[in-house]
């Protein structure tokens, strides 16, 4: 949001220092003349020098924070600027920043934050707030933050300080959330049933037989016997206790922390080296929209419920949307 770039705070002026070297396709390959290796050591040095300039923190909004390693939070002592609009919460213990929003603002400049008495440097702050939030996660929030959007941690549950995060729109997805989740059990339970049947049909037949009667084959039973090599199919128990990572609105004026709205998108975030989640993990993720299906592609595309999901792969990050939908009927 173009106000939470206030004077001050963005750092030094890159166009007062030397131009940086550009980055692109190489116009010739390596010479190794010395011509040549002037001109790279002399782009290198300049970008060292633009790296090393030091950023100044701005004493007219300056922020100050103790880090709270075993509540996994930052606490703010002085606070300034119009950052917490839209960041952090507030309860009878002051004001509190998850360790995305402190790490953030601490590589902004705009946050000095201690641990036990002790000023962070960036390193530091890593180190300490990192096991508090993964890499993924913050590369996420920090990569919708700098694009304007407002990001923010679901609303569901208590916060760590025991502030409730949750209004009656946190309580109804929660129970519609435990329905999903019983369909769930159902379908695994019906599901259950059907193989233990087809398998006590084998034993006595001699052949696999599928839930249905009939005792025809099944597809799965198929599709096995042509497999050209047997593997064991590996099924992990699927986690129906997954949640989103953060709740995303886009930037509006007048944004209120205690009564957002609903939000525009929701993350869940993905390590690329990490299993992928099953349907069923997908499906105890997605949140259901309010709008009702239209005839339009968009609403199809957006469909009944949906969860964005961003896969970080050695720091790049790939936006993707999973959705449940339908075609809608054109009679």
């Amino acid at each position: 949001m173009a106000d939470e770039f206030e004077e001050g705070e963005d750092g030094a002026d890159w166009s007062l220092l030397e131009e940086l070297p550009k980055r692109g396709e190489k116009e010739t390959l390596n010479e190794e003349s010395d011509v040549q290796e002037t001109k790279l050591e002399s782009s290198r040095a300049a970008m060292y020098r633009a790296l090393a300039s030091d950023r100044m923190h701005s004493a007219k909004n300056r922020v100050e924070a103790d880090w709270m390693g075993e509540l996994r939070k930052a606490r703010v002592i002085a606070a300034s600027g119009t950052h917490f609009l839209t960041m952090g919460y507030q309860n009878s213990s002051g004001i509190w920043l998850e360790p995305e929003e402190a790490l953030y603002l601490i590589e902004r400049g705009t946050l000095m934050c201690r641990a036990n008495g002790v000023p962070l440097s960036l390193e530091g702050a890593y180190a300490a707030m990192i096991g508090a939030c993964s890499i993924e996660k913050f590369q996420v929030y920090s990569n919708l933050k700098r694009n304007g959007y407002i990001v923010r941690r679901p609303r569901i549950g208590l916060g760590a300080a025991g502030l409730e995060t949750g209004g009656w729109r946190s309580i109804a997805r929660g129970l519609a959330r435990m329905l999903d989740n019983a369909w769930v059990v159902i379908r695994n339970v019906v599901r259950w049933i059907r193989v233990m049947k087809g398998w006590v049909t084998k034993q006595i037949c001699g052949r696999e037989s599928s839930a249905v009667s009939g005792g025809t084959q099944t597809t799965k039973g198929v599709y096995r016997r042509l497999a050209a090599v047997r593997v064991d199919s590996g099924e992990r128990r699927p986690d129906t206790e997954a949640q989103i990572d953060y709740e995303v609105w886009r930037p509006q004026e007048g944004f209120r922390k205690g009564s957002p709205g609903d939000a525009d998108f929701y993350i869940r975030v993905l390590n690329a080296e990490a299993e992928i989640p099953t349907l069923e993990e997908f499906d105890a993720c997605m949140m259901k929209h309010d709008e009702p299906l239209g005839r339009r592609i968009k609403d199809i595309r957006r469909g009944i419920k949906s969860v964005i999901v961003a896969v970080v792969a050695e720091g790049v990050i790939s936006y993707m949307r999973v959705a449940e939908t339908r075609m809608p009927s054109v009679y």
